[in-house]
């Protein structure tokens, strides 16, 4: 009788923990997508991650795909979060982050520029709001870490428009702006 009773109540357990976990699995039925993708013009073919489709719906692996979309796709542990980003380089500068809104920003990265020295400036889209320089923390070849920190009045921030800040390295020649990167901040609708 003893036994009866401790194998009830083992088979109630293991019934009831495992209807609590069925209600929390969802089942979709994919299929493999027959059709082409094409990111940037070039399409994409792997077979160890395919492109799925899912009532009409085409689902694509993130990492294989945001590479060819110029953007990066990173795990925030912090907010138990995918973040999609978009990557903004050129030969001379690596942007890592670009936090902030409303006229609050903080852009760091990486510059690879002639005495690490560089020209940064924020525009509407008309007018330049600020113009200033700053210093990485070597110069080139190698590469030299930056931040930028920007605070632009709130009755100078566009009501309808998107602001940018532009960095650029000056020709040591001419003053000619070199590998200019344009960086969208915000847009204000």
């Amino acid at each position: 009788m003893k036994k009866l009773i401790i194998g009830i109540v083992i088979g109630a357990s293991l019934t009831a923990s495992t209807t609590i976990l069925a209600n929390t699995i969802k089942e979709y039925r994919l299929v493999e997508a027959t059709y082409p993708i094409e990111v940037n013009t070039l399409e994409y073919n792997n077979a160890g991650l395919p492109v799925l489709n899912y009532e009409g719906n085409t689902y694509v692996p993130l990492q294989a795909i945001s590479e060819n979309l110029n953007t990066t796709v990173r795990w925030n542990q912090e907010k138990f979060a995918v973040e999609i980003r978009d990557v903004y380089e050129n030969q001379a500068f690596r942007i890592h982050e670009i936090t902030g809104s409303n006229g609050n920003y903080t852009i760091t990265g990486e510059a690879r520029v002639w005495e690490a020295s560089f020209v940064y400036a924020v525009s509407d889209g008309h007018d330049y709001l600020l113009e200033d320089f700053t210093t990485a923390s070597n110069g080139a070849p190698s590469w030299g870490n930056f931040t930028i920190d920007l605070a632009i009045p709130q009755d100078r921030l566009p009501v309808n428009g998107t602001l940018t800040l532009e960095i650029w390295e000056a020709s040591a020649k001419d003053g000619s702006p070199l590998h200019l990167l344009n960086i969208p901040l915000e847009s204000f609708r």
